[in-house]
Order: structure tokens, then C-alpha cells, then sequence
């Protein structure tokens, strides 16, 4: 089973619908960008802008996976710490401390 099949395979009907509109750009992305990338709906979780995911890796509106709880300050990369960003919103914010309130 290819990565793109086990991504589709833990969604549900509606996500999947989603995933399969974006599919060819979703396609060339790590299976945890696709998941973050879906269940986000595409929205930078810090500007609130959509995030096209077929811009290259430079491009400052390119999707980036943003640890909401730094790993520097113990976070996790569980799929519940991450969430979508723009390249330009995630180094813009960097890895505020523990206490830094965070937006849901």
C-alpha cells in the first residue's frame, strides 16, 4: 500500500473528498504534511490564510508542519502538537517558551 493510500485509508469520507481535490500536489508530500494538511483544511493555523501545497519548498507561502509546543521546550511531534503554517508564519513565530499562550 502506498503512502498516499494509508493517508486515505485513516480518513473519513469528508476528509477524504478534501485530500482527493488536492491530490496531485498532496501526492509529492510526506504522509504527516498530507494528514496535518487535511485535517486543517489547508488553513494556516497562525494567519488563518490558505496554504497551497504544490509551492516549493523557498516560497514563504509554502506549507510547513508547525510544532504548537516547540520540541525544544518538550513538545511532541504527535499529530495532536502539529498543526499547518505558512514557511513565513512558523519563522515569524519561532519557538516561544511553555508559556506562550496558544491559539486552538
Amino acid at each position: 500500500m502506498s503512502d498516499w493510500n494509508r493517508v486515505l485509508a485513516d480518513l473519513s469520507q469528508a476528509d477524504r473528498d478534501f485530500a482527493q481535490v488536492w491530490r496531485f500536489e498532496l501526492k509529492h508530500r510526506s504522509a504527516t504534511f498530507c494528514r496535518v494538511f487535511v485535517r486543517d483544511r489547508g488553513r494556516c493555523w497562525i494567519c488563518n490564510k490558505f496554504v497551497h501545497p504544490g509551492l516549493p519548498a523557498g516560497d514563504p507561502k509554502s506549507g510547513t508542519v508547525d510544532h504548537v509546543h516547540a520540541l525544544m521546550h518538550g513538545g511532541s511531534s504527535m499529530l495532536g502538537n502539529l498543526r499547518l503554517a505558512h514557511s513565513h508564519c512558523n519563522n515569524e513565530r519561532g519557538a516561544p517558551p511553555p508559556w506562550y499562550p496558544v491559539r486552538p
